[in-house]
């Protein structure tokens, strides 16, 4: 019987920050009214979700699939922080808290960022012989 592939330690912090901020994010949501609840909140909470399960899913990947996942996951992080934006300036969300998700969201882009350059990295050339 063979075990599953482990995710690296590194990998599994950007999920417990996007964890963390999901449920920071489904918190606040409760405080939104009932229009921006239901609609810029729960998109972002579905985005979140989304996000989430795609993360830890990278973490068991093979390298050519974990760069493809981790490619997918970076736009949707970039809509997040658009809709969280957006949330900010039609009043949904205060000053403090708005920074508070942005500085999550900066952080987390660069976690994806770094974990993308060190799949690139490690990757096999194409083309280049086994």
């Amino acid at each position: 019987m063979t075990t599953p592939p482990q995710p690296r330690v590194g990998n599994t912090l950007l999920f417990h920050r996007l964890n963390d901020l999901t449920c920071l994010w489904y918190v606040h949501t409760k405080r939104m009214q009932k229009l921006d609840r239901y609609t810029l909140g729960q998109k972002i909470i579905e985005l979140l979700i989304e996000i989430l399960v795609l993360t830890l899913q990278a973490g068991f990947r093979s390298s050519q699939q974990k760069l493809a996942t981790l490619s997918n996951i970076s736009p949707k992080l970039d809509t997040v922080k658009v809709l969280i934006r957006l949330t900010h300036k039609l009043g949904c969300i205060n000053e403090a808290d708005y920074i508070r998700f942005e500085s999550i969201l900066q952080e987390s882009g660069k976690m994806l960022g770094g974990w993308m350059n060190d799949v690139k990295s490690k990757a096999p050339l194409a083309g280049a012989p086994n």
